[in-house]
């Protein structure tokens, strides 16, 4: 029974990782290209930096998302936008990368249910009496 619940829940996780990365990708192919202003940037887990942009004649202000380094306050860099967010053109490398896990842990979970299967099947053997 527990393979049920192992398959059950593998096939969701990897259908809302697929959601979602598609969501982002579809975010970042459709917006505009711009430049933005850093106005600061921090280390958490991961690098947080904020910063301005003009999108359709207004100025925005917000997180950037997508940096893997440290940048200076004032410094320039090309990023895409829908007004409201803001991406660095290295953000969609991963996308699908939670997806590959998901799908990679799926297939890992069938080939030992398959050969787990297969070791625990009846098997017809001979009875004494012939």
């Amino acid at each position: 029974m527990l393979w049920v619940f192992v398959l059950l829940f593998g096939s969701i996780a990897l259908a809302v990782t697929l959601v979602m990365g598609y969501q982002h990708e579809r975010e970042y192919r459709t917006a505009t290209p711009t430049s933005a202003t850093i106005d600061e940037c921090h280390l958490a887990d991961d690098v947080i930096c904020t910063g301005a942009w003009n999108y359709r004649g207004h100025l925005h202000h917000g997180t950037i998302y997508g940096f893997n380094d440290l940048l200076a306050p004032g410094t320039r860099v090309d990023v895409k936008t829908n007004g409201f967010r803001a991406f660095t053109l290295t953000y969609t490398d991963f996308s699908y990368v939670f997806a590959y896990l998901v799908a990679g842990f799926l297939a890992v979970a069938i080939a030992v249910l398959v050969a787990w299967g297969r070791w625990t099947r009846p098997r017809n053997r001979p009875t004494p009496d012939g």
